[in-house]
């Protein structure tokens, strides 16, 4: 059950899909109702998420990513590939808040997933950052001074990430 308190709903309105599917369809009519609202009050403006950054691992799909961490998939039922494939955000901007080589959850498989899933939709493709963790032991690699510079420069390279995104203002203003 997740703990969600979903059950009269879902018995309710359920319509044979199983649970799982039900809370997925319900955040992708949410998701696409905003952006047919934004679109139909004024076209110009971008609408887009930043996610979790792991959809699903290869483990749990053939479409996953060579990982095996959180799945937003699984967890909290938003099929954030359906969403690019389908073209109802203007961007999406994963949050990738792992190092290049990190065990389970390396930031270079999982940003080169993302701009494969985003590949000729478009969608753009914004990157988010992990500032917060910059100069941290979570894990060692953190205290590598590099490792930002590292991401971006691979972003450079996969060729349609438009940019990137750094959570945590304080490492920023700290200049850490």
């Amino acid at each position: 059950n997740s703990g969600y308190n979903d059950q009269a709903a879902y018995s309710k309105y359920g319509n044979g899909l199983s649970l799982e599917d039900w809370r997925r369809n319900n955040t992708y009519t949410l998701v696409k109702e905003v952006y047919d609202t934004i679109k139909a009050i004024k076209p110009s403006v971008e609408f887009g998420i930043s996610p979790s950054g792991i959809w699903q691992n290869k483990t749990s799909s053939y479409l996953g990513s060579e990982t095996s961490g959180f799945e937003s998939y699984s967890r909290i039922y938003a099929d954030t590939r359906k969403w690019v494939i389908d073209g109802i955000v203007d961007y999406i901007a994963p949050q990738l808040y792992w190092t290049i080589g990190q065990k389970g959850s390396d930031y270079a498989v999982l940003s080169e997933w993302w701009h494969n899933v985003c590949w000729e939709t478009g969608v753009k493709l914004y990157i988010g950052h992990a500032a917060y963790k910059v100069g941290t032991n979570t894990p060692q690699t953190w205290q590598d001074p590099e490792e930002m510079g590292r991401q971006i420069a691979l972003n450079r390279k996969l060729g349609n990430v438009e940019g990137s995104i750094f959570y945590g203002y304080a490492q920023i203003a700290n200049n850490t």
